[in-house]
């Protein structure tokens, strides 16, 4: 999924409510060069865009994690708003609303969008200001609270956030049926042993304690037995 998605930081964040979680932010000043040489041109923009929360650094669309509030991005003259609120009835909704609040001025938020925008063509006046492309459709599709931005004037702030995917995990099984954990490659079961001097694997293996079985379950990764058969 993060193939297909951009993200971009401003601020700052404005607290509408905070017994009921609701903020408001800038998102996106138009008509500016911001530190990318991204213009995002008038009208680029939707009207009226919902998108989801992230509890921080886009946790939702880079994570898969739940959304942890909702809301709209608009737009208001030159500017992108985001309105809407956390979900409190949740803790992570608390815990993100809460770190907004302490970070004040300090914090900074992201949203992010489809890579693929729609741009048009650059022109000599706006290449003269250090524009590298022109953005003239965008569809944000979440916000995120973000550490890190790059200036673009006193009020609003523009960065990228590209984050590599989180490491794939898969569930190691006893055979019996019991989870004993993750491991970041498939794992096979092979066979149980008392103790660990009675695992009896050459090469990698992953040996786990089974409360149920009473027992080690003894493991080896699947690429080890697919290198055996070719």
């Amino acid at each position: 999924m993060t193939e297909h998605l951009e993200t971009k930081g401003f601020g700052p964040l404005e607290i509408k409510d905070a017994d009921k979680g609701e903020v408001a932010a800038v998102v996106a000043t138009l008509n500016v060069v911001d530190r990318d040489g991204d213009v995002l041109l008038p009208g680029s923009f939707p009207a009226s865009s919902p998108v989801v929360v992230s509890d921080y650094r886009h946790s939702v669309i880079l994570a898969g994690e739940p959304p942890v509030g909702k809301g709209l991005v608009t737009v208001d003259g030159d500017k992108a708003l985001f309105s809407g609120r956390f979900f409190l009835a949740m803790t992570r909704g608390q815990e993100a609303f809460q770190m907004v609040k302490e970070m004040g001025e300090q914090g900074e938020w992201s949203f992010g969008f489809p890579k693929a925008v729609k741009t048009s063509p650059m022109t000599n006046d706006w290449k003269g200001r250090g524009a590298k492309r022109l953005v003239a459709g965008v569809q944000p599709v979440e916000v995120s609270p973000v550490m890190r931005g790059a200036g673009v004037d006193t009020r609003t702030v523009s960065a990228k956030e590209q984050q590599p995917p989180p490491p794939e995990v898969h569930r190691v099984i006893c055979n019996c049926g019991r989870v004993l954990g993750e491991a970041t490659e498939p794992m096979l079961y092979v066979s149980k042993a008392a103790d660990l001097a009675g695992v009896q694997v050459k090469g990698p293996r992953d040996a786990r304690f089974c409360k149920r079985c009473g027992a080690f379950a003894v493991f080896v990764p699947v690429r080890t037995l697919t290198a055996r058969a070719s």
